[in-house]
C-alpha cells in the first residue's frame, strides 16, 4: 500500500466533493487509538492491517452511511488501518504484532477519494471556543 489509511465509507455514489463537505459539516477532530496488527485473507492475496479503537470513526460512519447514497459490500463495519498488499499466504506472520500498539493520534481532515482518482483533503473544524471576560 502507497497510502496507509482507514477507510471510514466505501461504495459513495458521487465524485463530488462538495457533497461530502456538507456531510462532514460539524464533524470535530477525533482521536484514534491503534492496536495489534492482523490480517485478512482473500483470494489473491493477504491484507496486513491495523485494528483501530475510535468511537468516532463508528459514528462517522454511520452519520456519512444516512446522509450519502451509497452500497456497502460488507454488512458490518470495522475500521483498520490497511498497511500492505502482501502475496497469498504470506500475512500470518505478522499476526497479532503490538509495533502500533496503543499509539493515538488526531484525525484532523479525511480526504475523500472519488472513483475518478482524484482525491479532496476536507479538514474537520472544530468548535470555536467562547473566551471568557
Amino acid at each position: 500500500e502507497t497510502e496507509p489509511h482507514i477507510t471510514v465509507l466505501y461504495g459513495i455514489h458521487t465524485e463530488r466533493s462538495s457533497r461530502i463537505r456538507r456531510a462532514l459539516e460539524g464533524v470535530k477532530p477525533f482521536t484514534i487509538r491503534l492496536g495489534k496488527s492482523s490480517i485478512f485473507k482473500n483470494a489473491d492475496m493477504d491484507v496486513l492491517k491495523v485494528e483501530v479503537n475510535s468511537p468516532d470513526l463508528f459514528s462517522l460512519n454511520e452519520k456519512l452511511s444516512e446522509s450519502l447514497y451509497n452500497t456497502q459490500t460488507h454488512s458490518e463495519y470495522k475500521p483498520h488501518v490497511t498497511l500492505a498488499y502482501l502475496k497469498k499466504e504470506k500475512g500470518d506472520k505478522y499476526k497479532g504484532d503490538k509495533a502500533f500498539a496503543d499509539e493515538e493520534f488526531e484525525a484532523k481532515k479525511v480526504v475523500f477519494s472519488a472513483w475518478n482518482g482524484v482525491k479532496t483533503p476536507i479538514r474537520l473544524k472544530a468548535e470555536p471556543t467562547s473566551e471568557e471576560p
